[in-house]
């Protein structure tokens, strides 16, 4: 199969849940308290565990936004007031601020939104 053919049925499958996702997502993320960013970087960590989420490594997935574009959604995602106030835990960035409740909310995203979806 050829790239277009790939991304036209990538296109077609996203067409076809998002009607049921998207708001299943949106209410998960406010009843968590996260907001939709929120929720949604916890998702990108696992393309990054175990190693922790950076603004570089986030431009891989996306390399046309700036890294402080990428550091400025993460601080606000998180809350943390400003750039003095380090992200950083023990280790490196993000993850390891994460803790066991944000862990168990990826998780329990996954499982219902399999479960809804199926």
């Amino acid at each position: 199969m050829d790239d277009q053919s790939l991304w036209t049925l990538i296109h077609a499958a996203w067409r076809a849940i998002l009607p049921a996702y998207e708001p299943l997502f949106e209410r998960f993320a406010a009843e968590r308290g996260l907001g939709t960013r929120g929720l949604g970087w916890l998702l990108a960590a696992l393309t990054f565990e175990p190693e922790s989420i950076t603004p570089e490594r986030l431009q891989v997935r996306g390399p046309y936004t700036a890294a402080d574009a990428y550091l400025k959604e993460l601080l606000t995602s998180y809350r943390v007031p400003n750039r003095t106030a380090s992200p950083i835990c023990s280790g490196g960035w993000y993850r390891p601020c994460w803790t066991r409740r944000h862990r168990r909310i990826r998780g329990c995203f996954v499982r219902v939104t399999a479960s809804c979806l199926s």
